[in-house]
């Protein structure tokens, strides 16, 4: 079969949590009033792709003049044969997509070194698979090293770390939970494997804090070490809490890291897309609570070098 080659936007987009972040859904549970989102079969933290974009839009990532070639428009202005103003409604979609924001790290309190990144090989290899989307190379040899190391399976009671600030000897905790710490992964992989991917190049102290568990071990700490908060709700008469009113929210903390993989269509070239978008760092406000100060994410774009190419 014969291949042909399209140029396309593909980049991925990386949040860094400056502040909690409640993306929250509706309803609650037995528990938590205000639950944050979570995909339906891993229970992962998520943020829903269209409050990703609706933040995008919102906060003037598209250059002067060009969020509706960007993110669509649902309606359009015309004259019509008196010279009079009509709104018509139409539906058109804009040059860029974005899927759900997915967690990589998930930051949890130790008991030495302060807190640890936390992930597991589930969440690795998906990042990996969309890195791909992303045009990185997926098959060099540094990342191939690093994720070699997940051909045998993470023990429950066990943890993969290659640093010296988290661990206590040979054990390392977080919160109450006691690892035995799994030496296999080699911190010279580990650095090589952090500069192969931009998104994590700018964490700081990465090769200390990363700490791998087992895909099971990863749901229960990402179940249990969100942030709860309980609030008053407020009359809107007087601006008095109101007896009885106490409700709960839950937020993913401070220091998480997730990522989104943003792509146009096939029929827009890279340079259609980038042309019209602003991808300078900057801090978005994410989701609710904005006047409470949560929400606040460090935004990055990163593009490889193949971005601009894929071959179908």
């Amino acid at each position: 079969m014969s291949k042909h080659t399209h140029t396309y936007f593909r980049a991925l987009l990386g949040l860094r949590t400056l502040s909690p972040l409640h993306a929250g859904v509706l309803g609650g549970n037995h528990i938590i009033d205000r639950p944050i989102d979570r995909e339906i079969n891993s229970g992962w933290p998520k943020v829903n792709s269209a409050a990703l974009k609706g933040a995008l839009r919102e906060q003037g990532i598209a250059r002067s003049g060009n969020a509706a070639n960007l993110f669509g428009v649902e309606e359009s202005v015309f004259e019509d044969e008196n010279g009079k103003k009509q709104k018509v409604r139409y539906g058109k979609a804009g040059l860029l997509s974005f899927t759900d924001a997915r967690l990589l790290l998930f930051p949890v309190r130790s008991a030495r070194g302060g807190w640890a990144w936390v992930s597991c090989p589930a969440v690795l290899e998906r990042f990996r698979e969309e890195a791909g989307l992303a045009g990185y190379d997926v098959a060099q040899p540094a990342m191939k090293d690093f994720y070699a190391v997940f051909a045998n399976k993470i023990d429950d009671d066990a943890i993969l770390y290659a640093g010296n600030t988290l661990n206590l000897g040979d054990k390392l905790l977080l919160h109450h939970h006691i690892f035995g710490v799994d030496t296999r992964l080699d911190k010279s992989k580990l650095k090589d494997w952090q500069k192969a991917i931009p998104l994590l190049s700018d964490l700081d102290d990465f090769p200390e804090r990363l700490a791998i568990v087992s895909d099971e071990n990863f749901t229960e700490l990402a179940r249990l070490y969100t942030e709860v908060s309980t609030r008053n709700k407020i009359k809107d008469g007087t601006g008095a809490t109101g007896g009885g009113a106490l409700f709960t929210e839950e937020y993913l903390p401070e220091g998480a890291l997730l990522y989104a993989l943003s792509f146009s269509m096939p029929n827009a070239t890279h340079n259609d897309v980038e042309d019209k978008l602003d991808t300078a760092p900057k801090v978005l406000q994410l989701a609710g609570n904005a006047t409470l100060g949560k929400g606040r994410c460090a935004l990055s774009w990163h593009f490889s070098s193949g971005s601009q190419k894929q071959e179908v």
